[in-house]
């Protein structure tokens, strides 16, 4: 699902897919899955900055994200 959304460009919505993580109980399979819903909100949040600020823009907002992330403000 998420994967589908990055490879569309944001223009595809799934969300009605993501009851299917809450279905897997094998651990090491839960493990990995219980990742993607976090990874599929920060690719949203990226996709509304985009929409709002340009590309350019976004890009270097959330590079900087990461780095007050990394090393603190």
């Amino acid at each position: 699902m998420a994967e589908y959304e990055r490879r569309a460009g944001g223009n595809i919505n799934l969300s009605e897919f993501t009851y299917v993580v809450t279905k897997i109980l094998l651990p090491e399979t839960k493990a990995w899955a219980d990742e993607i819903p976090g990874e599929r909100d920060e690719f949203w949040k990226r996709q509304e900055l985009t929409d709002r600020l340009g590309e350019e823009e976004a890009v270097d907002l959330h590079m900087r994200e990461l780095q007050d992330e990394y090393y603190g403000k």
